[in-house]
């Protein structure tokens, strides 16, 4: 059975409520989303309230909640991408259809005069066959593109599917842990130190979770371009040994050129996922521009292969550039990850854990001193260091989910660079040393702008901090205290949400 306290909420400036206290035959409904039970303080409780507390920072340490938003977060980019990549796929296949019908429309007219004569010959005939070689190659590029996207939306969703019952656990012990408390202190905070303690602990871990979270996706965008530049790596292989396949063999040469494209498609889809994951940041190589210039090269394989000079060209100034580019990118994104996100999430760890001890440990003394009045008996617990889960691990699971290459070995491993190009490209590229790189991210763009965010966390501490000082007199006076109702998960998060908000705007 439920039961009333003497605390009733009133709005208060930092989006909070601030406790009024009333004589004991006065006491008003409890006005809380958090639900009041009558409960008797025991040592057992104590325990369950650190076995659950243990509980949470485990789940906590996994990037549950983080890790599902993240999640749905892509299932919806790539509903949007799958739409905008069937609208291409479609005018791919009308290309097609309007490139093949004017291909066989020359082609019969062509043969009724001609006869027999071999259609090389004609001049007209070649270029409208070669017009339709090159649609039917971008249509099955843009198929191709379109069926990885569907298959990585899908094995998305399984994941998202696992990641919403592990965070539908966490929301269940966080209520748990919240009814708990509120039951032990009738729905009131148990002292201003509490309450000015589970705020600032509430500040450190979304600090630590912004930076967490950079980490995840940093090391997944990481992943996928060491995939991209592997696939490079053999499509810029398979390229090369076209010369030495022996010219009758067609179909050994349109094999190896297919290879050579599918490996070529998949990296871009995964140049394209990692920027995907980091949609705010500007890559200092691979921009959007050269992904498109290797995509149209993609299509026209079948016909740059016929020609020695377009076959150099290519390889030259599409496929090897963009592999050494690839390279250079992987290298920007380690020295992003170990000289500034590393560092900071280290650094962010640590203020996050101590003072989550710190909340622990005055909310084991508050039980102990209820415990005590109710059974009249001593006792106390010291929030050990090794008591709290260690929340620093795996943030950067990796969930990244690569594109493969169909056919073929998939990607190069054997660690050797693909060949030298036979002719120089008409732009060289010489990678930028990582420290003059202009485009190094800065914290405001790798966790975004907590500028806003310190500013009201600061005054919300200058209010509990009023609020501490009035108990203080009150206490000197040997009146009660006037202690803040309890605020769930829930609120404070939305109290967060709507200063981010407040920032955007």
């Amino acid at each position: 059975m439920g039961c009333s306290s003497s605390v009733e909420m009133s709005p208060n400036r930092s989006g909070g409520y601030q406790g009024k206290a009333y004589p004991q035959q006065q006491q008003p409904q409890q006005k809380t989303e958090i639900a009041v039970k009558d409960i008797t303080p025991s040592k057992d409780l104590l325990q369950k309230y650190i076995d659950l507390d243990n509980e949470i920072r485990k789940m906590e340490s996994t990037n549950v909640l983080k890790t599902y938003t993240d999640l749905n977060a892509a299932n919806q980019a790539l509903k949007e991408v799958i739409g905008k990549l069937e609208v291409a796929h479609q005018e791919a296949k009308n290309k097609t259809a309007k490139e093949k019908g004017e291909y066989d429309d020359m082609f019969t007219a062509w043969s009724a005069n001609c006869g027999d004569e071999d259609e090389s010959g004609n001049a007209e005939l070649s270029k409208e066959k070669k017009e339709w070689l090159e649609a039917m190659g971008e249509e099955e590029v843009a198929k191709k593109e379109l069926d990885g996207v569907r298959e990585k939306l899908t094995k998305n969703e399984e994941s998202l599917k696992a990641s919403s019952v592990s965070m539908e656990e966490l929301k269940k012990k966080h209520k748990e842990q919240e009814e708990l408390l509120a039951a032990i202190f009738k729905g009131a905070y148990g002292s201003d130190l509490e309450n000015r303690l589970e705020a600032e602990s509430d500040f450190l871990d979304d600090r630590k979770h912004r930076v967490g979270a950079a980490k995840y996706k940093w090391s997944n965008g990481r992943n996928l371009l060491s995939h991209a530049t592997a696939q490079l790596c053999l499509a810029c292989k398979k390229w090369m040994s076209l010369p030495q396949i022996n010219p009758q063999d067609k179909q050994g040469k349109w094999v190896v050129a297919t290879e050579a494209r599918n490996n070529v498609v998949a990296a871009c889809q995964n140049i394209t996922s990692a920027r995907r994951y980091l949609s705010t940041i500007e890559f200092p190589y691979c921009k959007p521009p050269e992904v498109k210039v290797l995509e149209t090269a993609a299509s026209h394989v079948y016909t740059d292969m016929l020609s020695q000079q377009r076959h150099q060209y290519v390889y030259a100034n599409v496929y090897h550039i963009m592999y050494k580019r690839c390279k250079a990118l992987i290298d920007w994104f380690t020295h992003v990850l170990t000289e500034t996100i590393a560092k900071d999430l280290a650094e962010a760890t640590t203020a996050a854990n101590a003072k989550a001890q710190e909340l622990r440990q005055e909310r084991l003394n508050l039980i102990s001193v209820k415990i005590k009045e109710e059974l009249q008996q001593d006792v106390s617990f010291e929030a050990r260091a090794e008591d709290l889960a260690d929340d620093s691990t795996s943030v950067t699971e990796d969930e990244s989910q690569v594109f493969q290459a169909e056919g073929g070995e998939g990607e190069d491993k054997s660690g050797e660079e693909p060949p030298a190009a036979d002719v120089d490209a008409d732009e060289p590229f010489n990678p930028v040393p990582l420290k003059e790189l202009v485009q190094t991210p800065n914290k405001e763009d790798l966790f975004g702008d907590a500028q806003e965010l310190y500013k009201k966390h600061q005054e919300n501490l200058e209010e509990l901090e009023k609020n501490r000082m009035i108990n203080k007199a009150r206490q000197e006076q040997g009146l009660e205290e006037k202690l803040r109702a309890r605020r769930s998960r829930r609120q404070r998060q939305e109290a967060v949400a709507n200063e981010q908000q407040l920032q955007q705007a």
